[in-house]
């Protein structure tokens, strides 16, 4: 599945994601935006992976060296689901990406990585906060 964004408007963007018991999906995000003018980009994925499921979510941030790109992320995972995320941040005058993670039931998983590539006049950074909340 793919989500693609381009910026435009000064707007929030939400993606809202929920798997069922045992699904499976790979979910690529992409932002994008040649702009020259200022532009404040703000992104809240929300996504909930019921038990057994599994999801590769990527996200690609390559936009124009103007824009301020605020995202926020949380993911709420069910007993024995899986969840793998990649975040390229290629563009962007500022990116800020926050990542929590809530691992509600046994045997869940996830991995969250990253790559961020910037240039003097970039700066980009990453937070991540994973709660694990599974009773034993």
């Amino acid at each position: 599945y793919l989500i693609s964004a381009s910026a435009s408007l000064n707007q929030p963007l939400r993606t809202e994601i929920h798997l069922g018991m045992n699904a499976r999906l790979s979910v690529f995000q992409d932002f994008q935006s040649e702009t020259l003018l200022p532009l404040s980009v703000y992104a809240y994925t929300h996504i909930i992976c019921e038990e057994g499921s599994e999801l590769q979510f990527t996200k690609l941030q390559q936009e124009g060296l103007e824009v301020t790109h605020l995202s926020e992320n949380l993911i709420e995972q069910a007993a024995k689901s899986q969840v793998q995320t990649f975040t390229i941040a290629l563009g962007a005058k500022q990116h800020r990406e926050s990542w929590q993670v809530n691992l509600m039931g046994a045997a869940g998983r996830c991995q969250c990585r990253g790559l961020s590539i910037a240039n003097n006049a970039q700066q980009l950074d990453s937070a991540l906060t994973m709660n694990h909340q599974a009773k034993a």
